[in-house]
């Protein structure tokens, strides 16, 4: 796709049913898709947010393939991808704290699956970029337990061996405020 925005204009212009016949077939097509979305609509039939379905698409989004060339590496990062607009909805849906441990959990299972995938175009290192800042988005929305938020941070950054983590807590501070300020330098001092 050479432009995405006249490509946006046009789906935007598509009858409903036209519209609905091309995702239906791209979602038959490209198996990740048709993953996302059947979260999506799980998630939301109610107007509430229930996260169970996407905590099992991000889990399956991200398992590493039995055996991947270095030649697929893109196009598994494309399918780890779609879990940021998952997660985008989550929020706009009016995700609270649950929504913030599931992009932790998303980062965990990114960083997983970078492990296991070479990456040699470096999606993996975009892909944390994104869901790093959707992370502080939700954080902000959500107002998490400060001294909570730094210590779950604490212990991921610990478990992580690509350094997702790592970045925290700058931009954090705001949300941290002097008591998850002073629990992270109490835990890292």
């Amino acid at each position: 796709m050479s432009d995405p925005h006249r490509f946006r204009a046009w789906l935007a212009a598509l009858p409903p049913s036209r519209l609905v016949d091309w995702i239906e077939q791209a979602s038959v097509a490209y198996r990740p898709l048709a993953i996302a979305m059947e979260a999506e609509q799980k998630r939301s039939p109610t107007g509430t947010v229930e996260l169970t379905a996407t905590r099992e698409a991000i889990r399956e989004l991200t398992e590493p393939p039995a055996h991947a060339t270095w030649r697929q590496a893109s196009e598994i990062g494309n399918a780890a991808a779609l879990i940021c607009l998952l997660l985008e909805h989550a929020i706009a849906d009016g995700g609270d704290g649950a929504v913030v441990e599931l992009i932790e959990f998303a980062l965990q299972r990114t960083e997983h699956l970078a492990m296991a995938v070479h990456d040699s175009e470096d999606w993996s290192g975009t892909l944390f970029e994104q869901l790093s800042g959707i992370h502080l988005k939700a954080c902000r929305q959500a107002c998490p337990d400060r001294v909570q938020l730094a210590r779950r941070w604490h212990r991921l950054l610990g478990q992580s061996e690509l350094g997702a983590f790592a970045r925290f807590p700058r931009g954090y501070e705001e949300i941290l405020g002097e008591n998850g300020l002073a629990e992270w330098n109490r835990l890292t001092g």
